[in-house]
């Protein structure tokens, strides 16, 4: 038990050596360490000052819904376009700039949601709000033709059924005229059937004529009946469909752009605070390495020598 106590006493002043020795070593290669920190930090300050200061212009836009209420491009797919590249030429030609000069964009659907964000870094913040304008507008046009495909498909259907419900309305219009012509043709044959009956002078023949023309009559009028029936409620129907493709018609909706693109007020690279801390930080690191490094080859050199 005793001897435990006495290594582990021994084990603890050997520690206290080896921490006092290695601050020894630091404190001798001192002046190396100071230089190396200095040096590193100042050149850090006056790098982070030479480098161009960089704005991120931002913007969140939703693509448009056709007429049956769906996107008409997917936010995934409008993505996958922008970070390609494919719209910067036609930005390029629309502000007379060449293609190399247009930065590249960052965008990315935001979850839970249909809209995209779209991100631009560049040291001009003017030309860059320029840039994202137009990478916008050239969306919502690429967008509009699409959304005027389905607008167009709507407009001919919408034509077909007012088509067609003209013709029923004309069609009914007929039917009822038709049909009030041979209700009275009925009320007459009925006024000379009871005449008929009345005189004396009359066979029984010529009755018989008019009732059998009055059962004709009739039937045709009932069929007429259920035919204006039959006719008013296909014109319901479409009337119902119009106002449906008129809801559809409604419910189109261009994109929208959900925040417009500005100029903000501090940029964002270069971060001088950070850089100057991890320099300093890993250049003392390297001036510690290097003072131990030295320490070592000297004890080498004695030894060698000795």
């Amino acid at each position: 038990m005793q001897n435990k106590i006495d290594f582990d006493q021994h084990r603890c002043d050997d520690d206290e050596i080896d921490l006092f020795e290695l601050f020894v070593v630091l404190w001798k290669r001192k002046w190396i360490i100071f230089a190396i920190i200095i040096v590193a930090t100042v050149a850090s300050v006056i790098i982070s000052f030479m480098q161009p200061k960089i704005y991120c212009v931002d913007a969140i836009i939703q693509p448009g819904r056709d007429a049956d209420g769906k996107l008409v491009i997917s936010p995934k797919v409008v993505v996958e376009i922008i970070n390609s590249g494919a719209y910067d030429r036609s930005i390029a030609k629309a502000l007379t700039t060449p293609v190399a000069q247009i930065p590249k964009f960052k965008s990315s659907v935001l979850k839970g949601t249909d809209m995209v964000k779209i991100a631009l870094e560049y040291s001009e913040p003017q030309a860059a709000k320029k840039i994202m304008i137009e990478l916008l507008n050239t969306i919502s046009a690429a967008i509009q033709k699409e959304l005027d495909l389905s607008i167009k498909k709507t407009e001919i259907q919408m034509k077909e059924v007012m088509l067609n419900r003209n013709m029923l309305k004309e069609s009914v219009t007929q039917a009822k005229k038709q049909a009030a012509e041979i209700k009275s043709k009925i009320n007459d044959l009925e006024k000379k059937t009871l005449e008929a009956m009345n005189n004396p002078n009359s066979d029984a023949l010529t009755g018989l004529l008019y009732t059998n023309e009055i059962q004709k009559g009739q039937v045709y009028l009932n069929k007429l009946n259920d035919k204006v029936v039959k006719q008013e409620e296909s014109y319901q129907i479409t009337s119902l469909t119009l106002e449906k493709f008129r809801l559809k018609l409604e419910s189109i909706t261009s994109t929208v752009i959900i925040k417009e693109p500005t100029i903000p007020e501090k940029h964002i690279k270069p971060n001088k605070k950070l850089i100057i801390v991890l320099t300093f930080v890993a250049s003392f690191m390297v001036a510690v390495l290097l003072a131990f490094l030295l320490e070592v080859v000297g004890k080498v050199k004695e030894f060698v020598v000795d």
